[in-house]
């Protein structure tokens, strides 16, 4: 549903710090025109048909916004953060829970890399914007609820908070730490009261690009193949 942003605060901008991440928060920063730049390693899964579609029109067609993806309408990604295979493999495995859904039986793994203006990165990764979402969250919850809405799940608030604050600031990558629930061997862990999610602790770094702001380019196809039926 539409959602009126007015008498909601939120910081249409941001200091620019020189932020020294390390570890699985690592971004390469570059200088381009005068301008600070952030670029990204991510990678995408889909089914085959898709992948060859992207590589030959050399773009991403955007989702819409909706509750399950949180960050908003884009192209969705999985960042690479180190030199493990990880975000690849979340890829897969995000490439094989729609197959199961739509038993499409092919799958292709696209890499990328994606670049924006550090000012148009908004990286909840970094405890301020995180901190900012949340308050701006909070706001809006308030807000809302005053006026006879009824929230169904969290997704609806956290989907209408970043739609929100994207109305408001110029805004072209959004990169947060989210726990992914596909992978296979998350299936194999057991509780006597199943708790929702199975854990509290991010597990992956997603990253939504906004395909009319942001550069996507070196588009490839890492692999391709067929689903064991």
């Amino acid at each position: 549903m539409p959602v009126c942003v007015r008498h909601v605060k939120v910081q249409a901008d941001m200091p620019l710090h020189d932020w020294s991440c390390s570890g699985i928060y690592r971004i390469q920063k570059f200088e381009l025109g005068g301008r600070s730049m952030v670029r990204l390693k991510c990678y995408h899964g889909t089914t085959r048909e898709n992948a060859h579609s992207i590589l030959k029109d050399g773009r991403f067609l955007p989702s819409e916004t909706r509750d399950s993806l949180r960050l908003g309408k884009g192209a969705y990604f999985y960042c690479k953060t180190g030199m493990s295979d990880y975000a690849k493999t979340c890829a897969y495995e995000t490439a094989k829970y729609h197959h199961e859904k739509s038993e499409t039986g092919s799958y292709g793994i696209v890499s990328c890399t994606i670049e924006c203006e550090d000012t148009q990165f908004f990286d909840m990764c970094r405890p301020d914007f995180a901190e900012q979402f949340h308050k701006a969250r909070h706001a809006l919850y308030q807000k809302m609820t005053k006026e006879g809405h009824v929230y169904s799940h969290c997704g609806e608030l956290d989907t209408q908070t970043m739609d929100m604050i994207r109305s408001i600031r110029d805004i072209a990558i959004i990169r947060s730490p989210e726990f992914f629930g596909f992978m296979s061997f998350e299936n194999q862990i057991k509780f006597k009261k199943r708790p929702k999610p199975l854990t509290y602790v991010p597990n992956v770094i997603i990253v939504c690009a906004d395909t009319d702001k942001a550069k996507i380019s070196d588009i490839k196809i890492e692999e391709e193949g067929e689903f064991d039926v």
